[in-house]
């Protein structure tokens, strides 16, 4: 993992360095916690469950602060992690390792180019959420658990609500999500809704941005992300989601925050790290995760007016009136 992390940062020759800092992070997460008895076989409540796919040069534990607040308010979260090369690192079932894979440098970084070097990985994303609604769905297969903890992966699966079945992610997993929504409309079938956090929007084809979400959705941008051009597409994707009668998408940002501001590495990292690596804004890590908290809880929870979300004064809508205001907004800590 030390390598892989080494090798996405671009400091493979010092990856002894990573691997001295990684013992130092700890999760405050219990391993091999029992469920309650309330959300277990016998017991007489299932948990609303949210599938999650992590961003690129991300890893499932990379997440595990947003995972583990979805968590903590009775929701059953399953981080995937994915295998398709898009994160800093990953195993096969046969203990391979897989590490990320780079956009060719000798290529221009244009948008038709992306979204081709991207579809594979797309297309292998959305086979492994399609295995895991399989499994929560029908009959849990030990092969699709993680290795060493099939017992554990049967127990949880069986305490998830089929019924209240969530999809999200960020970044890239937030546009993996928008892609198996769209192309994929009987497994999209399965979900009650989805939540975007930083949408990339880069590598989505353009007829999903076209045709919008059809399914009920939440968008929550970093002004980071808010300020890019790229939000364009964001924008587009928003807009042809709430046409007519139709009002799907509910679009956020949060002002003073970066794009890794929604990951693990804002609470992992201090000091001059923390701005030279450019993980934190001018609005405090604590204080921009409690408002993306509310607002994800909010919207699993069931609600869809925009105006239920106003009363936080960090949460601002996004539109592209707010984007023109307030694209000056200061970033940098």
């Amino acid at each position: 993992a030390a390598d892989g992390m080494a090798r996405w940062l671009g400091l493979r020759r010092s990856a002894f360095i990573v691997a001295g800092a990684l013992p130092a992070i700890k999760h405050e997460l219990v391993k091999g916690a029992s469920l309650h008895p309330d959300f277990c076989k016998d017991g007489d409540r299932l948990l609303p469950t949210v599938v999650f796919s992590h961003g690129l040069g991300g890893t499932c534990d990379m997440y595990s602060k947003i995972c583990s607040d979805i968590a903590s308010h009775g929701f059953l979260v399953l981080a995937i992690e994915h295998e398709d090369g898009s994160g800093c690192y990953a195993e096969t079932r046969e203990g391979e390792p897989i590490y990320y894979n780079r956009f060719p440098p000798d290529q221009v970084v244009r948008r038709d180019a992306v979204i081709k070097f991207r579809r594979p990985f797309l297309a292998k994303r959305l086979e492994e959420v399609r295995t895991v609604v399989k499994d929560i769905l029908g009959t849990p297969d030990a092969m699709h658990a993680p290795s060493g903890s099939a017992a554990t992966y049967d127990t949880l699966l069986a305490a998830a609500d089929r019924d209240r079945l969530f999809l999200g992610g960020h970044s890239f997993g937030a546009c993996s999500t928008v892609h198996i929504m769209r192309s994929a409309l009987d497994l999209s079938a399965s979900f009650k809704g989805c939540f975007l956090l930083d949408l990339w929007p880069m590598p989505l084809e353009q007829a999903h941005l076209e045709g919008g979400m059809m399914h009920d959705t939440l968008s929550v941008l970093t002004q980071e992300f808010m300020q890019s051009n790229e939000c364009l597409l964001t924008l587009q994707l928003v807009s042809n989601s709430n046409r007519g009668n139709s009002q799907r998408a509910l679009s956020f940002f949060i002002p003073g925050t970066t794009h890794q501001q929604y990951s693990d590495a804002t609470f992992f990292t201090q000091g001059r790290m923390a701005k030279t690596g450019h993980v934190r804004g001018t609005t405090p890590p604590l204080n921009s995760q409690a408002t993306l908290m509310a607002t994800v809880i909010r919207f699993l929870q069931g609600s869809r007016d925009q105006a239920a979300f106003s009363s936080d004064p960090l949460l601002r809508p996004f539109t592209s009136e707010s984007h023109r205001q307030d694209s000056n907004l200061v970033v940098e800590a």
